[in-house]
């Protein structure tokens, strides 16, 4: 299939093609199980014919054969078919979040938040609806969880361009993210990092060389032992050595036992590390960060793919000691062990590189596809530019991310040292609190490499504090005014970091009197002044906007207003200058039948 620029012809292009791609190969499905029955009425009617003489039963022996070999087919046809079926169900994925029908997908990320983070809730990092639900496409765990830490933990200005220059590159490479997709089959594999690093970082009795050489040169005599009684024609050497291996199996029984029930559990986990990992091998690139990344790939002169393989057929061939037909050669070749002086060999020679390159390579290479699947579908996007030096942020035509484009306004944001504080007033519903959270999304999305809802964009280094969504707790004892107030006293410490801090504040200290907040407010927003902050407060309470006059031009009030219609207010969520002049609360509860 080619590529191309236009994201929604080119995925319906696709759907297309792989639904009519599953109906051709149900259709087959179809044929091959009318074919197998009729080999079957085919079957037991030649071996009637045999018991009555007039067919002979090596007729039955053509049958078998193409029996067997439709059995084959309907496995591949099978494969296919599943994977068309993937392909259309992954485009119409697509399609959806292109026409703002995404919410709620396969990835709202509500497990990666961590409690107390100072910005994620308030601006809808995680959750139904959320920007990791919108970008997410990792295909495993291990890609879902970099993800999530690149958003919730702003990267070095360095790094921020090495994963941009990354993430342009894989943009255009529709082929790659729809093959990463596909391998990991039609829901997202697990593929959970702490289980493959601890598995990686144990060992077991076979790792001691001692007992690998004994296993395996038990396992040599008994593949002799077997070649000499064919030609002896004596069973006496086979039943010598059965004998010595059966108490080595005694012997280390446990051990095996041990690591068979640990691998067993992490088998669908590395059929797909090792189909993504090669996948990512095999694609040429130029970008430093890509380049880096495969480079990580590989241990003892062994790409990291066909390592797993290994591993993962060995864990497979491990199973064969349950089948009884195997029993004997279970015996004769301590099979057990065999397997498992194999794996700890394995573990051995590439478990470090498991533990410190791979499943990082994996997660980093998920984690800049997202970036970049984010970045084709939405071409009116722009890549920030981040600009060292003095406190910045600065966002022409900004939208919020999570709004469709008929649904949002754009507007222009600007915040640096001449001016580092807006003070917005404006009605309810009128847009502040989404204002707030298309800044916050902004500089978080940025800081994390990918590109942003914007026609141009500048960012200096940053840390994020929102105080948007505080909450009150009754098993702790907290008001909502207590909860907000100890949020500013981390955004203060955060402020005192290394990195200036953009603070968000919605509705500043709306938990008090007039009187105490304002005065409250004034005193938090000069503490944040003299660290060097740079941000957003918005207010109800006009009074606190008369405080821009006391601040030497550091801070200027902006404001959103609506206009009632016909008794129906109607908002145009346009970010002006100056202060709002009216308010819509008395008419808002008008609306809703309230007798006011």
């Amino acid at each position: 299939m080619g590529e191309s620029a236009v994201p929604v012809i080119e995925y319906r292009r696709r759907a297309q093609q792989f639904a009519a791609e599953a109906q051709r190969l149900d259709a087959r499905m179809d044929l091959i199980a009318n074919a197998r029955l009729t080999l079957f009425a085919l079957a037991l009617l030649v071996a009637i014919g045999g018991w009555n003489g007039w067919a002979s039963y090596y007729w039955l022996a053509p049958l078998v054969m193409a029996f067997l070999g439709l059995v084959a087919g309907h496995e591949l046809v099978s494969r296919g078919l599943r994977r068309a079926r993937d392909g259309a169900a992954l485009y119409e994925r697509g399609i959806a979040r292109l026409e703002g029908r995404w919410a709620g997908g396969e990835y709202a990320g509500g497990d990666w938040c961590p409690e107390g983070h100072l910005y994620a809730r308030d601006i809808d990092i995680f959750g139904t609806g959320s920007l990791f639900d919108l970008v997410c496409q990792a295909r495993t765990g291990i890609g879902a969880s970099t993800l999530a830490n690149w958003l919730l933990y702003p990267a070095a200005p360095e790094e921020v361009r090495a994963r941009q220059e990354a993430a342009r590159e894989l943009a255009p490479k529709l082929n790659l993210r729809e093959d990463l997709a596909l391998l990991a089959g039609a829901v997202r594999s697990g593929v959970r990092p702490e289980d493959l690093r601890q598995w990686a970082a144990q060992a077991s009795t076979f790792a001691r060389p001692g007992v690998q050489f004994a296993t395996f040169v038990l396992a040599g005599v008994g593949a002799t032992s077997m070649l000499l009684a064919l030609l002896l024609q004596n069973p006496a050497p086979v039943m010598l050595v059965m004998t010595v291996n059966t108490a080595w199996l005694a012997h280390t029984r446990a051990s095996c036992k041990g690591l068979h029930a640990g691998l067993s559990p992490i088998v669908r986990e590395l059929r797909v590390l090792a189909a993504l990992l090669e996948r990512f091998e095999r694609e040429p690139f130029a970008a430093p960060r890509l380049t880096a990344l495969r480079g990580r790939l590989a241990s003892g002169g062994v790409s990291a793919g066909e390592a797993i393989k290994r591993l993962r057929r060995w864990a497979e061939w491990s199973d064969l000691q349950s089948n009884q037909l195997f029993l004997p050669f279970t015996l004769l070749l301590v099979w057990p062990a065999l397997m498992a002086a194999l794996v700890e060999r394995w573990r051995a020679s590439h478990g470090v590189a498991m533990r410190t390159h791979w499943l990082d390579a994996l997660g980093d290479g998920e984690a800049l596809v997202s970036l970049a699947g984010l970045a084709y579908e939405r071409p009116n996007y722009t890549w920030p530019e981040i600009a060292e030096g003095a406190p910045r942020y600065e966002a022409a035509a900004l939208a919020h991310p999570l709004l469709s484009e008929a649904q949002c306004v754009r507007n222009d944001v600007r915040l640096d040292v001449a001016c580092p504080v807006l003070i917005v007033s404006g009605s309810n519903m009128s847009g502040k609190s989404t204002l707030l959270r298309a800044i916050g999304l902004s500089a978080a999305l940025a800081q994390a490499g990918g590109p942003v809802a914007a026609e141009r964009f500048t960012l200096s280094p940053v840390s994020i504090g929102a105080v948007i969504r505080v909450e009150d707790s009754v098993r702790k004892g907290a008001s909502m005014f207590y909860a907000e107030i100890e949020r500013f006293r981390a955004l203060l410490d955060l402020a005192d970091g290394p990195r200036p801090l953009l603070f968000l504040s919605d509705e500043i200290l709306h938990g008090t009197n007039t009187h105490d907040r304002v005065e409250g407010a004034k005193a938090l927003l000069r503490a944040l002044l003299e660290r060097n902050a740079l941000g957003l407060a918005t207010t109800h309470d006009l009074a606190l906007t008369e405080f821009v006059r006391e601040l030497d031009g550091k801070a200027r009030n902006v404001h959103f207003q609506d206009e009632l219609h016909d008794g129906k207010l109607v908002f145009d969520y346009t970010l002006r200058e100056g202060v709002v002049k009216k308010s819509n609360a008395i008419e808002l509860m008008r609306s809703i039948g309230l007798p006011v």
